[in-house]
């Protein structure tokens, strides 16, 4: 009958180890147990009797989703000799978010934030600031038109 068929087959997945887990759930061996919230982690995992037995992060560590997992990530630390500085510290549910340091642009993204700034180009005398830079974007400078000139550093306009 169907009902024998289903029982065996359910029988033979579980002894293959194809035990398929919910949202929310991690599986641990034969059992799935309950995800520990973002900003904690498995400190012990459940059992028949008992729930997943989660607790906070460490300092410096954070886990940003709902996980099984049973040490929490390192924050990232922002390179100084990458001129990165910290723009939003590392809490228990996200990591740090590194930005430049004043004067500075990024030239390279990673995959989440920022991960080398390269100092703003300077404007000289005899030209001007076409476009101020941002956090993102270097300073755009151009000549004077014929017959002007600048001469202070990171001029605005030519006379």
């Amino acid at each position: 009958s169907c009902l024998q068929v289903c029982v065996l087959l359910v029988m033979q997945l579980n002894r293959v180890g194809a035990v398929i887990c919910g949202p929310g759930e991690y599986r641990k061996d034969a059992w799935c147990c309950p995800m520990c919230p973002a900003g904690r982690r498995v400190s012990k995992d459940c059992t028949d009797v008992s729930g997943t037995t989660c607790v906070q992060c460490d300092e410096n560590t954070y886990t940003d989703h709902p996980n099984g997992l049973k040490e929490c990530r390192e924050c990232k630390l922002c390179d100084r000799g990458a001129n990165l500085v910290i723009e939003q510290a590392c809490t228990y549910t996200k990591n740090t978010v590194c930005g430049c340091q004043p004067g500075y642009f990024c030239s390279h993204f990673g995959t989440e934030d920022c991960e080398l700034c390269q100092r703003h180009t300077t404007c000289f005398p005899g030209g001007l600031v076409r476009e101020r830079g941002t956090k993102t974007a270097d300073n755009v400078c151009e000549a004077c038109p014929p017959g002007t000139f600048s001469t202070a550093e990171m001029p605005y306009n030519c006379t």
